[in-house]
C-alpha cells in the first residue's frame, strides 16, 4: 500500500519557516515527508539515506541536523541513527483504534528509549490515551500510575472500543453558524475563554467552518480532554483530511465506520473459508 505524508499549505507561512534559509526550508520539509517517516514521528534515518535522498554531502547533512536540534525541532541519536520530529504527533494524531495500534507497534520497535519517554511526555501533555498508546511497553507502563489522569485515559479507551460496537449518532448542525456560537460553546463546555484562546480559535475560522470548530470542542468534551491543545489537534487532523465542515466530518466518520465493519466482515469470511479448506 502506498504511503503519503501531508504538508499543510500553512507550513510555508509559518513564522519559524519564513525565517529559514531556502536550504533549511527544503530540509525541514524533507524531515516530515521522507521515505522513513512513521505515524509516531520517530524513525531510523541514517545519514547516508539523507545524503542519497537529498543530494547533500555529509558535511551539509551534519550541519542541518545540528541546526534543527538547536532550533528545538528534532532530536537525533548518533548511536541508533534515529530521529524524532518533536511536534509531529501534535499535528498528526488521529484518535482511532487503527492509528493508535500502528503507533503502539512503531514505539515497540524504537531502539532509543529516551525518545520513547520524550514521546510519552508529549502525549501526556496533550491528554492522548496513554494506556493504549503505550500498552506493552514496559519502561513506560511503570509510569502509568493513578496520578497521571489514568481515569481520563480509561474513558478514552472505552470511547475507542465503542467504535467497533455501534455507529456514532450524528448531530445536526445549523449552517452559517457564526463565531459567537463557537465562543458560547467553549465557555459552556470548557471554561471561560481567554483572549489568547479566543485568537487561536478565531484563526481556525479562515480554514474551517464554525460548525466544525464547535464539533471539535464537543469531541474534546466527549473524550474528557477539555484543553485547547486537544481541540487544535482534532482540527488539525480534520484539516489534513480535507474536512472543513461538521457535515464533512460526519460523512467521513460514517464512511470510515462502514468500511471498518465491511473489512472486518470480509476478514471473518476469509478466515472461515480458510478453515473450511483446511
Amino acid at each position: 500500500m502506498a504511503l503519503y505524508r501531508q504538508l499543510q499549505v500553512k507550513f510555508w507561512q509559518d513564522g519559524f519557516v519564513l525565517d529559514l534559509t531556502p536550504e533549511e526550508k527544503f530540509f525541514y520539509a524533507y524531515l516530515m515527508t521522507n521515505s522513513k517517516t512513521t505515524q509516531c514521528g520517530i524513525f531510523e534515518l541514517p545519514k547516508r539515506i539523507i545524503e542519497m535522498e537529498t543530494g547533500y554531502n555529509r558535511e551539509t547533512v551534519d550541519k542541518l541536523i545540528k541546526r534543527f536540534v538547536d532550533y528545538g525541532k528534532i532530536y537525533y541519536s548518533e548511536d541508533t541513527k534515529e530521529i524524532m520530529v518533536k511536534n509531529w504527533i501534535k499535528y498528526n494524531f488521529i484518535n482511532s483504534k487503527n492509528t493508535i495500534l500502528c503507533i503502539n507497534k512503531e514505539l515497540k520497535e524504537i531502539k532509543n528509549t529516551e525518545f520513547v519517554f520524550k514521546f510519552y511526555d508529549i502525549c501526556r501533555e496533550l491528554n492522548y490515551p496513554l494506556e493504549i498508546i503505550f500498552e506493552g511497553i514496559q519502561e513506560v507502563e511503570n509510569n502509568l500510575s493513578e496520578d497521571t489522569n489514568s481515569e481520563i485515559f480509561k474513558q478514552n479507551t472505552s470511547l475507542i472500543e465503542k467504535e467497533e460496537e455501534v455507529e456514532e449518532t450524528e448531530e445536526t448542525f445549523e449552517e452559517n453558524v457564526d463565531f459567537k456560537e463557537v465562543v458560547n460553546t467553549f465557555n459552556n463546555n470548557i471554561h471561560p475563554i481567554t483572549p489568547i484562546e479566543y485568537e487561536k480559535l478565531k484563526n481556525w475560522e479562515d480554514d474551517v467552518k464554525c460548525d466544525a470548530i464547535i464539533l471539535a470542542i464537543k469531541e474534546a468534551v466527549n473524550h474528557n480532554a477539555r484543553t485547547l491543545s486537544y481541540i487544535n489537534s482534532i482540527l488539525n487532523n480534520w484539516y489534513n483530511l480535507g474536512l472543513y465542515s461538521a457535515q464533512a466530518v460526519n460523512a467521513y466518520q460514517r464512511d470510515w465506520n462502514s468500511k471498518n465493519k465491511k473489512d472486518k466482515n470480509e476478514s471473518m469470511a476469509n478466515a472461515e473459508a480458510y478453515m473450511y479448506v483446511e
